[in-house]
Parts: structure tokens; sequence; C-alpha cells
């Protein structure tokens, strides 16, 4: 006891007297400091804005953080983080991965002890809700029964947005059950469509309207081999980068399309040497 009493003393030291060594030793002892941190709510004040936190734009320290904004945005697991990142980076905003031992803790203490932070926690689901509507004709109706028609099988539903990155084809989000209750000081409350009720986010595969695969999909509609193809084969890859399990059948779903859809173009391209 005696020990961690001086510990806590000479970081306490470091901090006011010393930034360049308590620097230096973060770098090496961060988590160990998270922790005594984590314990201590006088150490917790003095010490979290000197530490360092992932982010979807990098590390970043929690000084760097919260003066970004009072609303703190986290995910609380890993698989939410790496689906979000990229796309919560394109609409702006800051997202902290909260997933590593201690990180979620120091959260919610520092918050509760600053009552003008907000901390809000995002999802994948939470970023469906503010995609892009897309107009309603009937092209893209027509796109949405084919597709959901055929993921149907694997209990998958899907839609058809705007949003960016337009880099990115497609995203899946798995079956969730989310409180979307939130404060009503929380200016990302509208934007992100909370209500006061718990609610449940079937599996679904988004098509970004804005991709160039996508838009070219929407033009071979007509060709229900490619189309399908084409469908399963993003379907499937989805689940892949989103580090989601894949079974068997879809797995050979999978290799099936891709091998047809390589052997179809294959064989129209022989057509056209002779």
């Amino acid at each position: 006891k005696e020990i961690g009493v001086a510990i806590k003393d000479y970081l306490r030291g470091l901090v006011q007297n010393d930034r360049a060594m308590f620097n230096r030793i973060l770098d090496v002892h961060h988590f160990h400091i998270k922790a005594i941190a984590s314990e201590d709510n006088e150490l917790l004040r003095l010490f979290m804005d000197y530490l360092p936190f992932e982010t979807n734009k990098g590390l970043r320290s929690f000084g760097s953080i919260r003066s970004a904004s009072n609303v703190i945005c986290y995910t609380k697991n890993l698989e939410d983080f790496r689906q979000v990142r990229r796309i919560a980076g394109a609409q702006g905003w800051l997202v902290v991965n909260a997933a590593y031992t201690f990180d979620e803790t120091l959260l919610k203490k520092y918050v509760r002890l600053n009552p003008e932070l907000t901390l809000d926690e995002i999802s994948p689901s939470r970023l469906l809700e503010q995609f892009g509507e897309v107009e309603a004709n009937q092209e893209f109706q027509a796109f949405e029964v084919k597709a959901n028609e055929l993921l149907k099988r694997f209990g998958c539903i899907c839609r058809l947005k705007h949003f960016t990155p337009v880099d990115i084809p497609v995203i899946f989000v798995a079956e969730e059950k989310e409180n979307a209750a939130k404060s009503a000081n929380n200016p990302l409350a509208v934007v992100l469509g909370a209500v006061n009720t718990t609610k449940q986010i079937p599996p679904t595969l988004t098509f970004n309207a804005d991709n160039e695969m996508v838009q070219t999909l929407l033009q071979i509609q007509g060709d229900n081999k490619l189309f399908q193809h084409v469908v399963h084969i993003l379907y499937v890859q989805s689940l892949l980068q989103g580090k989601y399990p894949v079974n068997s059948e879809e797995m050979e779903l999978f290799n099936r399309s891709l091998s047809e859809l390589m052997t179809s173009k294959m064989n129209d391209f022989i057509n056209f040497l002779n």
C-alpha cells in the first residue's frame, strides 16, 4: 500500500513539475497509469487529459479529444469500431475506440465528474439512421426488391442509401437490440435520430447509391444471373470486411458466384476475339 501511495505521489509530482519525464513514462506505461487513474478520482482529473486513446483519426490524448467537442463519441467493442471508423470519419465525427481495458471506465467516470461533457455510444446501426434516402423511383425500388429476394434466405434485408466515403460499395450491420434513449442536452441526438425506445435492428446490407460499382449494378438489373452473382459476392465480402463469421453455405455461395462470374466474362472475351 505504501509503495502504491509513493508511486501515485511521484506521478502527481511529475505532472505538476516535469511534464517531459511524465510523457516519457506515459509512452511506456500508459496502461498501468490508466489502471491507477480508474481507481482514484483525484488522479483521474490530473492524468486524464494526457492519456492516449485510439480514435478513427489516429491515437490522440483525451485533452485533444474533448477540445474537439463536448460530446465524446465512442464504441464499446472492436467490431463496432472497425465498422464505423471510416464512415464516421467521412461524416466529420471523432470516435474513440473504448474496447481496451479501462478505456470505457475512464470515459464514464470522467464524464460523471465533468457534467459539461456528454458521452455518446456509436454503433453501426446508428450510422445507418443518418444515411441519405434515395428518391422513390421505380429503378431503385426494383433494385431493393431483387436484392432482398436474393438474400432473404440469410435473414438479411437490403437497403439503397447515399453515404460517404463513396469508395465503400456496401456495409453490413448485424442484428442488434439498441436502446436509443439519449439525454436532451446531446446535440447529436437529432442528427442520429434518437428515440426513447429499445428497437430491434435486423441484419442489414446497405448499398451505397453513390458508389460506381453499385451504380453499374443498378444498370444491369435486367441481367438476372450477373446481378445475382454480384449481390452474393458483395454480401459475403461485407461479412468478411466486418469480421463477421461466414458459414459454409455463404462461403460456397461466394466461391460459386465468383467462379461463374469469371467464367462468364472469360467466355465473353474469347467470343470477342473470335
